[in-house]
């Protein structure tokens, strides 16, 4: 009996360290799997700004009407010079390449296939996207959507909240409008040059105006003694002429030494700045 009992504690600590063991592979397995996680959400990141960088010259050109002869690279040029109001040849040379895709929404819709155009740098994008906002593009009667180039990610991560857009619709807010007018909507690039802003007492307006310090430049200015006061033969003379005087003035027994010896070096200093 006392065997069988010794037995079956001797099982026992075996399947507790047993179980000890399981449990620190499971963790250590558990903070490899933590650890393999925070790569992938960080190759990912990586991956959606180099895609978001390269589809930074990009831009889709939408209802372009479409024909199986066409030269789909001379009809969108011809829409760029027109926009821009250039010459064909600088539209040309801006543009890289141009190709038409299948989208599920033409299939959906029954509208012509989306036109990619990629430009030669970033800025010619955004003039064809001022260009775009501030006239709209008519080609053959029709109107030419011109839209942004998204990551998927992003785009995934837009649909999400879509139920939002729909709630200001039902509200018929306006397009591009935001409620809060007390702030400042500033780019990347000026991000860093701010240095103060402040919301000031409302006067006159209906909201807070604003004050934006941008580019600041911060200059600690100290006085300095100007040595060549102490130079010239007529300067000491009358100085010391002005220190005379005060000490026939100041000059008390009541007064200790030492503090008149600080005013006067004050007064001088007065004298100086004048």
């Amino acid at each position: 009996m006392k065997q069988e009992i010794e037995s079956l504690n001797q099982d026992l600590k075996e399947l507790k360290r047993d179980k000890k063991e399981l449990r620190e592979a499971h963790d250590k397995i558990q903070r490899e799997v933590e650890r393999m996680d925070i790569r992938t959400i960080k190759l990912e990141d990586k991956q959606e700004r180099i895609e978001s960088k390269e589809l930074e010259y990009q831009l889709r050109f939408r209802n372009i009407w479409e024909d199986s002869k066409e030269d789909i690279r001379k009809t969108t040029i011809e829409i760029i010079s027109n926009m821009l109001q250039c010459p064909i040849e600088e539209a040309e040379d801006r543009t890289d390449r141009v190709y038409r895709i299948n989208t599920n929404y033409a299939k959906r819709n029954k509208t012509p296939r989306d036109v990619i155009v990629n430009f030669t740098k970033k800025i010619f994008r955004d003039e064809i996207l001022k260009a775009n906002n501030d006239q709209p593009v008519i080609f053959k009667g029709k109107k030419i959507a011109i839209l942004k180039e998204y990551p998927t990610e992003t785009l995934n991560r837009r649909r999400k909240y879509l139920f939002l857009t729909d709630e200001l619709k039902k509200h018929n807010l306006r397009h591009k409008s935001w409620s809060r007018i007390d702030m400042f909507w500033v780019s990347k690039q000026i991000t860093l040059c701010v240095k103060k802003v402040t919301i000031l007492p409302r006067q006159y307006s209906d909201h807070c105006p604003l004050e934006l310090i941008i580019n600041q430049k911060e200059n600690s200015w100290r006085w300095k003694l100007d040595g060549n006061l102490l130079k010239k033969k007529e300067d000491i003379e009358r100085n010391r002429k002005i220190l005379e005087e005060f000490l026939k003035l100041n000059n008390k027994h009541e007064t200790p030494p030492f503090i008149i010896w600080d005013v006067s070096k004050a007064t001088m200093r007065g004298y100086f700045l004048q």
